[in-house]
């Protein structure tokens, strides 16, 4: 969506927050679903069980961008952002840094999901996405 004629001006929203005990293995779980225009500021996620893989799927107007992290330690709060290689598209990934803005991404319809694909145990699936709808 094209911008013009000033600055946006956005509405910090309350977190949207996923605490999905006992999540199911390879099923999708929301995080956040809005069809306003949105901007995400910052996605985090963790498991409460070791050596589980967690995805994290981000949807922006029909184009989707995923991500993941084999062998999550239990407790650790992973932060997706994106990986660039030389000469490379970005690669959406997941990171145990905090840095400001590791996902910044804006769309009219937005969907953010996670999910684990292993079956290590029944720890709770937690997922956090701070973000700001348009004014």
């Amino acid at each position: 969506m094209p911008i013009t004629g000033g600055a946006v001006r956005w509405q910090q929203q309350t977190d949207a927050i996923l605490n999905q005990a006992a999540p199911v293995q390879n099923t999708w779980y929301t995080a956040l679903e809005t069809t306003r225009y949105t901007h995400i500021k910052l996605v985090v996620c963790s498991v409460a069980a070791t050596a589980e893989d967690l995805e994290i799927e981000v949807t922006v107007d029909g184009v989707t961008y995923a991500g993941s992290k084999a062998g999550a330690v239990a407790g650790t709060t992973y932060a997706a952002g994106w990986a660039v290689a030389s000469g490379a598209a970005g690669v959406l990934s997941l990171y145990t840094v905090a840095v400001d803005s590791l996902l910044d991404l804006e769309g009219n319809d937005v969907r953010m999901r996670v999910r684990k694909t292993t079956a290590a145990g029944a720890g709770t699936l937690n997922c956090k996405v701070i973000y700001a709808l348009e004014r």
